[in-house]
């Protein structure tokens, strides 16, 4: 069996790296090692970050996933440093939006760091404790830290759907390029040329890809993405403060996300259900050589 020992993140040295430094010693036999999965978890067992020694082979929409930081697996002393916030928010191909998209920190708490070796885990526990300097309360933490999930969440859901609307639009669109010319396909390329339409006209209400630089947003508005962006980089303060105005802000933003997936929704069960309808029909072979 290969023998691992984890120690407790070192988060101070001489010169440190921005986070916990959590040091891993595999044994000789580190290079028959086929999976290596470092789990954090919170107090009540929630795995809130994780890492693994190989990036992802499939590619999703979501590319946060295809972004993770991967684990070094060499024999003796491996090294890696967690930036002890969440996954990064995805982003979207040539679509720019002033600020960032860290994943929130971690609240000040209990945690646990298991390394999983070939399906064999051990664990040790951390502490992350508060800046002494600021005097608040774990329900101010707390309180902050819920307010930035919220809109990590919207966020990423927002960038997932674009991303898949966009390959969607993509099939529809190679679909219509190979039967248009088809005189007796003209419902087909008609209703298929609705829903591109209807897509791009959904997708114009959340994300601005026009914008190129800082300056852009005098240029061109912010669309809604943008909108959650501005406001979790508001609510990322080191000092856990959340105002009533910012939790109203995130009520709005995301009673707008809510209509347009609902709409996205609609869309998907009724035009492309009926596109693929059509589709069988007319017996358009899903693989054909174009003219």
């Amino acid at each position: 069996n290969n023998i691992t020992e984890i120690s407790n993140p070192i988060t101070t040295a001489a010169n440190p790296s921005t986070g916990a430094v959590i040091y891993y010693h595999l044994n000789d036999q580190a290079d028959s090692i086929k999976s290596l999965k470092l789990l954090i978890k919170n107090s009540s067992g929630e795995v809130i970050r994780s890492f693994s020694n190989k990036a992802p082979e499939k590619k999703t929409s979501n590319n946060s996933i295809q972004n993770e930081p991967t684990l070094t697996v060499k024999k003796g002393l491996n090294r890696f440093a967690w930036d002890l916030r969440r996954m990064d928010m995805p982003t979207i191909d040539n679509v720019y939006i002033e600020g960032n998209y860290n994943g929130g920190k971690i609240v000040p708490g209990n945690y646990t760091i298991v390394m999983d070796i070939d399906g064999k885990p051990q664990s040790v526990p951390f502490v992350l404790n508060a800046d002494p300097r600021l005097k608040y309360t774990s329900a101010d933490y707390s309180k902050q830290d819920e307010l930035l999930q919220k809109l990590e969440k919207d966020v990423t859901d927002i960038h997932v759907a674009v991303v898949r609307m966009r390959n969607l639009a993509k099939q529809i669109q190679s679909l219509v390029s190979l039967v248009e010319a088809d005189q007796s396909k003209g419902e087909l390329v008609k209703k298929a040329k609705s829903i591109i339409d209807k897509l791009g006209k959904w997708e114009e209400q959340l994300i601005q890809p026009k914008s190129q630089s800082y300056d852009d947003v005098i240029n061109f508005v912010n669309k809604l993405s943008a909108n959650f962006i501005f406001v979790h980089g508001e609510a990322s303060n080191t000092i856990p403060y959340v105002t009533d105005g910012q939790v109203a802000r995130y009520t709005e933003l995301h009673q707008e996300w809510v209509k347009y997936w609902n709409e996205m929704e609609t869309l998907m069960k009724t035009d492309v259900a009926g596109l693929n309808e059509l589709v069988k029909t007319l017996k358009v072979d899903h693989v054909m050589l174009p003219e």
